[in-house]
């Protein structure tokens, strides 16, 4: 029955982009459509259910997708990232329906909603939680264990863990007085042992002064 409704859909959307595997595809992805906004939507490919959403900057909408940490508490209310965690994202097709100008990102969503009626969807207006409240018993649950697999949760912290290696960033730190050498890895972290905080970590990285006058920090190449 979905295969019908997706042929008819097809008929009528034709997306920008469309990706059938949102595993594999992921980092192309995020190149694709950095620093745009528009309107996208992802597809179940086992029972043909949708969800259509809009952000005025795609990427950084996708990297909450693929954080596994945020799709796991919010597969208590949301029924996509219910959805993703059940199936994993290898089952999700993804598609970008159309980029538009960051000011009618709202009014185009909501065009697609209204055409599209994606199941996934618990609100029918575009931007407005109106109307719509987390009950007592859902906070309870996002308080209570996760109920899923071991061998789910595992396949999923894989993906998500292959992913960032990808994206990993390893900075170096020297300490000038005696050559002492030190590896960290993230901005995070280095700020962290340094007492300091992300931005001034960045800004001394950029600037290759040193921190606090005895420290030389800067980003690692990897090959």
């Amino acid at each position: 029955m979905h295969s019908i409704k997706n042929y008819l859909l097809t008929s009528i959307v034709n997306p920008i982009l469309k990706y059938s595997n949102a595993d594999s595809d992921k980092l192309k992805i995020l190149k694709e459509i950095k620093g745009k906004a528009g309107i996208y939507r992802w597809i179940n490919n086992i029972n043909g259910k949708s969800y259509v959403g809009s952000s005025v900057d795609l990427s950084k909408r996708l990297y909450i997708y693929y954080s596994l940490a945020h799709i796991i508490v919010q597969s208590k209310f949301s029924l996509i990232c219910k959805a993703l965690v059940k199936h994993g994202y290898s089952t999700f097709s993804f598609e970008i329906l159309e980029f538009c100008d960051r000011k009618n990102v709202l009014v185009r969503e909501q065009y697609y909603l209204d055409l599209l009626k994606p199941e996934y969807n618990i609100l029918k207006k575009a931007g407005s939680p109106l109307g719509y409240r987390h009950t007592d018993e859902a906070k309870e649950k996002l308080k209570g264990p996760k109920n899923f697999s071991l061998e789910h949760l595992t396949k999923l912290k894989e993906h998500i863990t292959n992913y960032n290696a990808k994206r990993a960033v390893v900075i170096e730190v020297l300490y000038s007085e005696n050559d002492i050498f030190t590896e960290y890895a993230s901005i995070r972290l280095t700020a962290r042992e340094l007492n300091s905080n992300d931005r001034t970590m960045t800004r001394y990285i950029d600037s290759n002064k040193l921190f606090l006058g005895r420290y030389v920090i800067k980003r690692k190449k990897i090959d």
